[in-house]
């Protein structure tokens, strides 16, 4: 629980980020920046409906591509990853990608570029306002 001005709420989420614990609310009341947890301060961020909604199409790309890329995770080979930064070593659509490195099917070659993407070696900006689709562009991160 969290404790702050004689009030006790508990932590939505419990997040490591650069080394730093930190507990975020989801609420729009206002929380103070600090609380302490079983006596011990504690940094709290507060995230409004606002702001998590502004996070929506992210956050539901990211719930496809997690599913691609835990289920393909054992088909993720270095040569593969190899072949889609190759491939990737400049801004490209998920289709391009596919017509070039797709033998059969395309799903091990997305979950090497979800991969590749959740470890910051690719990047697409667009996963942030549009829906994954063929036409999302994947560039060197």
């Amino acid at each position: 629980m969290l404790n702050f001005d004689g009030k006790s709420r508990p932590a939505d989420f419990w997040v490591v980020q650069n080394d730093m614990e930190k507990f975020l609310v989801l609420d729009e009341e206002v929380v103070p920046e600090k609380a302490t947890v079983n006596g011990v301060d504690a940094v709290v961020y507060a995230i409004s409906p606002a702001e998590l909604a502004s996070a929506r199409q992210w956050v539901r790309n990211w719930e496809h591509m997690i599913v691609c890329l835990v289920s393909y995770q054992p088909f993720i080979r270095d040569s593969l990853t190899q072949s889609v930064m190759k491939c990737a070593h400049k801004a490209k659509q998920l289709s391009q990608i596919e017509r070039e490195l797709v033998v059969g099917d395309p799903s091990p070659v997305r979950a090497t570029l979800y991969h590749l993407l959740h470890q910051g070696k690719l990047k697409a900006p667009q996963l942030a306002i549009e829906p994954l689709s063929l036409l999302t562009q994947f560039e060197p991160g």
